[in-house]
C-alpha cells in the first residue's frame, strides 16, 4: 500500500522500532509529525509526537507493568527516561538471575519505583512474591503504600483470597506489615 510505510514511521521510530537509531527524517520534522527536543542528560536528541502535549499522571496509587508493555519494552529507552535497568529473566538460569523469572516492574506517578516477581499459589489461593525490591532513593513508604493497593487487585483479578511474601528482597518485611495492618484495620 502505497504511503502506509511514511504514517507509520512516526510509530515505530517512537517506539524504538529497528533502524530507529538514525533518527527520523527531517521531512517528518518539518511536516509537525515529530518535534525534536533535547533531553537534559541524553547526547542524541529525543523525537515527540508534534500533537502531544505532556501532562501529568492521572492514575492514584501504582501499576504493575508487564515485561511487554509499551512504557517498557524498549529498554535502553527505559533505562534512560527512568534511571530503570530493567530485563525479562525467563530465559535466564535460576541461579543468575538479578530479580526473578517474570519480574512486574511498579509505576507510581512518573516513576518505576519497584520490582514484583509474582507467584499464583492456587492451591493455596496466595498469591506471593519471593523478592520485592525497590529502586534506590525511593520512599519505601510511597513504594509499600501503592504496592499493597496493586497487589490486593491483583489477586483479585486472578481469584486469589490472599497476598503473602517469601521473606527476602528489601520491600519484603514492610509489604507483610503493611498488609498485616490492612487485614487487622479491615
Amino acid at each position: 500500500m502505497p504511503g502506509r510505510g511514511h504514517r507509520d514511521r512516526p510509530r515505530q521510530l517512537l517506539r524504538g522500532a529497528a533502524g530507529a537509531g538514525q533518527g527520523p527524517s527531517a521531512e517528518l520534522v518539518e511536516e509537525g509529525t515529530l518535534q525534536e527536543i533535547g533531553v537534559e542528560g541524553w547526547p542524541q536528541p529525543a523525537y515527540a509526537a508534534g500533537a502531544v502535549r505532556p501532562r501529568a499522571p492521572r492514575r492514584p496509587g501504582g501499576t504493575l507493568l508487564s515485561p511487554f508493555d509499551s512504557l517498557i519494552w524498549y529498554r535502553d529507552r527505559t533505562e534512560r527516561l527512568f534511571g530503570f535497568r530493567y530485563r525479562i529473566e525467563i530465559y535466564v538460569p535460576e541461579p543468575l538471575r538479578t530479580h526473578g523469572y517474570y519480574v512486574l516492574p511498579l509505576l507510581v506517578g512518573d516513576q518505576l519505583v519497584g520490582r514484583f516477581d509474582l507467584k499464583s499459589d492456587r492451591r493455596t489461593s496466595t498469591l506471593r512474591w519471593p523478592a520485592p525490591t525497590q529502586k534506590p532513593g525511593i520512599d519505601t513508604t510511597t513504594v509499600v503504600d501503592a504496592a499493597v493497593s496493586e497487589l490486593r487487585a491483583m489477586a483479585g483479578w486472578i481469584g486469589l483470597e490472599r497476598v503473602t511474601s517469601a521473606g527476602r528482597g528489601d520491600l519484603a518485611g514492610p509489604l507483610r506489615r503493611a498488609l498485616a495492618s490492612t487485614v487487622s484495620a479491615g
